[in-house]
């Protein structure tokens, strides 16, 4: 999903595999990185105003701020410690992905 995502929203193309061929693995890993922590495209705010939504149905509380079901907006507002909670979020994702 991420090569369509960044095909579709950053190379403007409908050619994925077009794409891919033309970028390193290591350039198509560092696009899974910064995907990772901010979503290419906008259908990851759409899921977030969505679960928002689900939580202030089910708990009748409303006072809770969108932007808590959307972490990678706080990341794109602190652009000076980006590096450092990349790689943080980069580790909780990967150790969620050894022990699920």
């Amino acid at each position: 999903m991420t090569a369509m995502r960044l095909a579709e929203h950053v190379a403007h193309t409908t050619d994925v595999d077009g794409m891919l061929e033309s970028m390193s693995p290591e350039q198509f890993d560092e696009w899974c990185a910064k995907d990772a922590v901010e979503p290419i495209g906008y259908a990851s705010q759409t899921l977030g105003m969505i679960v928002h939504l689900i939580y202030s149905y089910m708990t009748h509380d409303s006072s809770v701020d969108p932007s808590m079901f959307m972490p990678w907006t706080k990341h794109q507002s602190e652009a000076a410690n980006g590096n450092r909670q990349a790689k943080q979020l980069l580790n909780q994702i990967a150790g969620g992905v050894q022990n699920g």
